[in-house]
């Protein structure tokens, strides 16, 4: 209501056609309800959203201590609990240098439609550098792709859960046993040199606890978010606007000319009223990405215990 300069004669109707009207969606219901047009309104960038990231300590938190919420490349190629458990297994990470060594053997990591600096098979050129779908050929590059899209397709980002139960945060990949990180580096050598390494498994054996880390994220601070639609969105976003082009004040030819706010408004329009809708018991997770160069300090972390 504060966000939007709502009366509560119009939340009272909202809430009303909320639960009544199941012909209209929670845009279509707010925007004629309120007056507002999507593409006049830019609330988002004011506003700040509680994001929660599950996560395990081996060293009573003197790491988070010190260095805060850290992303990935950070956590990799410096002094942290993570590499440090990864050289116990002869496993080091340097991706400002695209470089992961294992047991001395030193390859190198591509970014996204990138060709290898050097073969990991040994050879001079890269017999797949002219195919169109080459992670479909080349063994090293369909088993390496999953660690080099963390680390720069996802930019090293931390992410966060916006809206979820507790329980689907704990259930989410392995991260309340350990970072999932050394999942992917597992499937990694296996597929590779045909060796499993026991990296998760010995971090959870080592775990003190169990946290969720809250923390207090700016609109503009997210890199992403889910079930976000914009104007690159190809068909999709052309659907959006189609659907919701009376409840704008201007005309546009084209997605080219939709301001941002109209996306955001739709988006947090959207994620509030089906809240409402499923009387705080969200039916679907939403979660985002903090930007990479995003510092968070220990001290603006609240921590609980699980």
């Amino acid at each position: 209501m504060k966000l939007y300069s709502l009366t509560e004669i119009q939340m009272c109707n909202i809430l009303k056609r909320l639960h009544f009207d199941t012909e209209q969606d929670n845009i279509t219901i707010f925007c004629e309800e309120t007056g507002n047009k999507l593409d006049e309104i830019d609330v988002a960038h004011g506003i700040e959203f509680l994001g929660k990231i599950v996560s395990t300590t081996v060293d009573d938190f003197k790491s988070l201590r010190q260095i805060g919420l850290a992303t990935l490349d950070v956590l990799l190629e410096n002094d942290t609990p993570i590499s440090q458990h990864l050289k116990k297994y002869q496993i080091e990470i340097k991706p400002s240098t695209q470089e992961l060594f294992f047991k001395r053997k030193r390859l190198y990591i591509p970014d996204y439609g990138e060709n290898c600096k050097w073969c990991a098979y040994g050879d001079k050129q890269c017999k797949y550098s002219g195919m169109q779908y080459k992670n479909l050929y080349c063994s090293y590059l369909a088993a390496i792709s999953p660690l080099a899209t963390k680390l720069y397709k996802d930019r090293s980002e931390i992410e966060m859960f916006l809206i979820a139960p507790e329980e689907e945060m704990l259930k989410y990949s392995t991260v309340k046993d350990y970072p999932e990180i050394f999942e992917t580096i597992e499937n990694f050598t296996e597929e590779w040199f045909g060796n499993r390494v026991s990296i998760g498994s010995e971090w959870s054996k080592r775990k003190q606890h169990t946290y969720i880390a809250t923390v207090c994220v700016k609109y503009d601070n997210m890199s992403y978010r889910s079930d976000y639609i914009d104007g690159n969105d190809g068909a999709d976003a052309s659907d959006v606007l189609w659907r919701y082009e009376e409840l704008c004040r201007e005309t546009y030819d084209c997605i080219d000319q939709v301001p941002n706010c109209f996306w955001d408004n739709i988006w947090l329009i959207n994620i509030c009223l089906n809240l409402i809708r499923s009387f705080g018991e969200p039916n679907k997770s939403i979660y985002a990405g903090i930007k990479h160069d995003v510092i968070v300090p220990y001290d603006d972390l609240k921590i609980d215990l699980i």
